[in-house]
């Protein structure tokens, strides 16, 4: 047997075995819509903005330029950090802008701005080696 006929045959055993639909989705941003709580989060390292989460798990956290820019890493999809982000920020005080949040391939990027003019813009990039997302997080006060 041909080795694509015996891919085809496994893959429709695998889907029609396990009782679930085939994922359709790009894993990167596969999510199960998740509720994140505030009180799961540890407390963030000295520098970082009382008002800028870290997404649970994270690890690598760089301050650099006074609290105006952190950098992390955290073992997630993209979907997962983005999911986490929309939903957390806006407790923290942060609205959306005008910007509209995009995601291009590996890439998102994410604007919120709080009524003060306070504006914080996050760049997340998943990385498919190592399986993480990088999450910079730029913050503007004016």
């Amino acid at each position: 047997m041909r080795w694509w006929v015996w891919l085809g045959m496994l893959a429709l055993a695998a889907a029609s075995g396990c009782g679930k639909p085939p994922v359709t989705a790009s894993p990167m941003l596969a999510t199960a819509t998740p509720t994140f709580s505030l009180a799961s989060s540890l407390p963030a390292p000295a520098g970082v903005p009382d008002d800028v989460p870290l997404m649970p798990g994270a690890y690598d956290v760089q301050v650099q330029k006074a609290g105006t820019l952190v950098v992390y890493r955290v073992k997630a999809l993209l979907g997962e950090v983005l999911d986490y982000y929309q939903e957390v920020l806006p407790r923290y005080g942060w609205q959306q802008t005008a910007a509209q949040d995009t995601v291009v391939g590996y890439v998102a990027k994410l604007a919120r701005a709080k009524p003060a003019g306070d504006r914080v813009v996050l760049s997340l990039r998943y990385d498919v080696r190592g399986h993480f997302v990088t999450v910079a997080i730029s913050v503007a006060r004016p």
